[in-house]
């Protein structure tokens, strides 16, 4: 991936980005179980919501690349990322 100009591994980028509100989420849509999360603060709070509001998974972030576990849910849900007093909403498709 480019970024600034510069070609960076997913790595260094998650580390690059690391709690700037750069979030990522790959792939999407997830279909082997398992969505990435890049760019977050270490600490960051990442909740999975079904489209009616419903929690249906919470997990804390240990460094800027976390694995969330998607396996017991499906379709399109809303993911809320708690991290450095700010929340923001992104929208995922889970098959």
């Amino acid at each position: 991936m480019v970024v600034n100009g510069e070609l960076k591994s997913v790595s260094e980028m998650d580390l690059s980005l690391a709690g700037t509100g750069n979030i990522s989420f790959f792939p999407n849509p997830v279909s082997d179980g398992v969505l990435k999360v890049g760019g977050l603060a270490e600490n960051a709070t990442v909740t999975v919501y079904s489209l009616t509001g419903v929690k249906i998974k919470e997990q804390k972030a240990t460094s800027c690349l976390l694995h969330l576990n998607t396996n017991g849910f499906s379709g399109p849900v809303f993911i809320a990322v708690q991290q450095n007093n700010n929340i923001s909403w992104h929208k995922v498709i889970v098959e």
